[in-house]
């Protein structure tokens, strides 16, 4: 196809559209549209974005949806004179440059939101975001009991309650935490691992084909964890049986880790909150039940923590190209910097105070380019129904005509 073609993709995802600045080959998944010369590429380029909801309903098929060369030829675009044509290209790339510039402002600006929610969590974790425990003592003059302290304790009591088990064999104490390479932590904290905070095994769940009735075991996805919205919309029906299940129903408080998934979001870790037994979870996401000597959410931000994603993203395997995966073993020894419990609390009033302002800030930035989305629109519209710049007499004529 020569230079100027107007190229528009008929396949899915259909309604991207360019125009070809050389000669181009193109394949069953692009209609090519050469114009007459007194029609200018732009402007059918941009009449063809605008109008990309009504094309789409020219599709049919069944494996995929594609819009045949004959369907395509009956698109009507009103062509108007060339020198309106030119005029109208011209407004609409003036009032597309502002919004560009616009949006680069608020991707910027969203960009600002993620590093510094990832500031809060790092300072949660470092000992940066509030007073110490081991300060705020020593400011009072009084004692506080350090984490290694706790630690200890909770330790004395996992041995405990393994002897009062009945269990056999020899008593297998926690793993200990990967620190090689990390700083010290704060004056009354420790590292621990996650083996030594949990109150019972890490758990991998359990996956099952969807139901193809309104009946079955509800089973969340992999987007609830990713999103942390565990709603019916991120769950599935499956043919799961009761015992296939059996100790896999949700409680409150517990985490849930992704095991498996793409490199950015292996290790993604949610919060559930919600009630008892509403669902359970799948194969590629792992539970971790941990100790009420440690406060829950502390331990949420901390595996949600750029400390903790970097060490599950770096100790993940698989083959290129795959998605990566964690094993259980590498969560057990996952360094976890542990603060008195005290501290712990106050650490996480203060991280829901902060992210709750960056969640508000990072909304009302979505609002705003949603807006810009729909005044692209609104721009395109105006401009082919002859509103945006003075209108001269236009015809209408099929992009297949002669």
């Amino acid at each position: 196809m020569p230079a100027n073609t107007v190229l528009f993709s008929s396949r899915a995802p259909i309604g991207y559209c360019v125009i070809a600045t050389q000669p181009v080959t193109t394949n069953q998944g692009f209609k090519s549209l050469v114009l007459k010369v007194d029609v200018l590429p732009e402007y059918v380029r941009y009449y063809l974005l605008g109008s990309k909801r009504y094309v789409e309903e020219l599709a049919s098929g069944t494996t995929f949806k594609e819009i045949s060369g004959r369907r395509m030829a009956e698109v009507e675009i009103p062509i108007a004179p060339l020198d309106e044509q030119h005029r109208i290209v011209t407004a609409i790339e003036t009032h597309f440059s502002r919004l560009d510039a616009a949006v680069s402002m608020l991707q910027r600006a969203k960009a600002n939101v993620r590093r510094a929610r990832a500031s809060v969590l790092t300072a949660a974790v470092e000992g940066r975001l509030v007073p110490t425990e081991a300060a705020l003592a020593r400011a009072e003059g009084r004692s506080f009991e350090p984490a290694s302290v706790l630690l200890a304790r909770i330790l004395r009591e996992r041995e405990a309650a393994w002897r009062a088990s009945g269990a056999r064999g020899k008593y297998k104490p926690p793993v200990r935490p990967d620190v090689a390479g990390l700083a010290e932590v704060p004056e009354g904290w420790c590292w621990a691992s996650v083996d030594a905070l949990l109150r019972e095994p890490l758990r991998n769940g359990k996956s099952a084909k969807p139901s193809e009735t309104d009946k079955g075991i509800r089973t969340l996805t992999l987007t609830a964890v990713t999103t942390c919205k565990f709603t019916d919309q991120n769950t599935k029906l499956t043919v799961a049986t009761a015992d296939q299940v059996d100790g896999l129903w949700l409680e409150p408080g517990d985490l849930l880790m992704q095991r498996s998934n793409t490199p950015q979001l292996v290790g993604t870790t949610a919060l559930y909150r919600g009630p008892r037994n509403w669902a359970v979870y799948p194969d590629l996401l792992i539970r971790v039940r941990t100790t009420p000597r440690v406060s829950v959410e502390f331990a949420a931000l901390a595996l949600i923590s750029p400390l903790l994603r970097g060490y599950f993203r770096g100790s993940a395997k698989g083959i290129a190209g795959s998605m990566p995966k964690i094993g259980q073993d590498t969560i057990q020894m996952a360094p976890f910097p542990l603060p008195p419990l005290p501290e712990q609390h106050r650490i996480v009033a203060e991280v829901d105070r902060r992210l709750s302002t960056l969640a508000a800030l990072d909304a009302t930035l979505d609002t705003n380019l949603a807006r810009c989305a729909r005044l692209r629109q609104s721009i395109l519209q105006r401009a082919f129904d002859g509103r945006l710049v003075p209108a001269a007499d236009s015809t209408a004529t099929p992009t297949g005509a002669p």
